[in-house]
This record gives C-alpha cells, structure tokens and sequence, in this order.
C-alpha cells in the first residue's frame, strides 16, 4: 500500500551446523554434497546442500512459496548473489524480485525463470 517492497534474505547454499541439523539425522548425507565421507566445503562453510537431489529442491521451493503466500514477501535474496533480477511470471500474477548470483544477467534471468517454474509447478499440484 505504501510502495514499500519487502525482500527477504534466504540462505539455501548451506547450514549452520551440518551435524546437528535435522534432515541429516533424518536421512543422512541426503541434504549436503558429500566429497567421500566428509561434507563438500564449497561455500566456504563447512557444508553446502545438495540442490541437485529432488526433495532439496522441494524443501526451497516449499518455503519460498510458504513466505511468500503466509507474508506477502515480494522477493528473495538468494546467499551469494550480486544482482538483481526482476521477474513476472504472467499478467496476472503479482512480480517477484529475486537478487541471484550468475556471471551474466542471461544466465541470472534464466536461472529466476527456472526458480519460478518450480514455484508454479509445486503451486499447480
């Protein structure tokens, strides 16, 4: 109402403690990469998740509609990321602003797109 876009930051690249965390003791080694037996460290934190496994996907997906249906968030600022990328999915639908980190504005945009295809694909469901 007041022109106000409220843009939440979100950090799917990687957990805090990867141990502790719940889905690793729910099902192990699932939610992160894993380099042999230890947990890949390319985020610089000791642990990056495992985006390429199906039910990873699902889990960012979820969320990011659950936020932005249950509080109105307007967009997301993806960890790492160092631009923006404003996306429209229809006429209809309201836009999502998205800051996401690619080495070209082609390959960010492309990457938003692929973002809101999961997000109306499991909305769809």
């Amino acid at each position: 109402k007041q022109g106000i876009c409220v843009v939440m930051d979100v950090v799917y690249n990687h957990v805090f403690d990867a141990e502790q965390f719940s889905y690793q003791k729910l099902v192990p080694n699932y939610f992160f990469r894993m380099n042999g037996d230890k947990f890949s460290d390319a985020s610089a934190c000791g642990n990056e998740t495992a985006s390429n496994h199906l039910m990873v996907r699902k889990f960012m997906v979820d969320s990011l509609i659950y936020w932005a249906k249950e509080y109105h968030i307007d967009g997301f600022r993806f960890d790492w990321a160092d631009g923006w990328v404003h996306i429209r999915p229809s006429r209809t639908e309201p836009s999502l602003r998205m800051i996401l980190e690619w080495k070209s504005r082609a390959a960010a945009e492309e990457k938003a797109m692929n973002i809101i295809s999961m997000i109306e694909r499991v909305v769809g469901e």
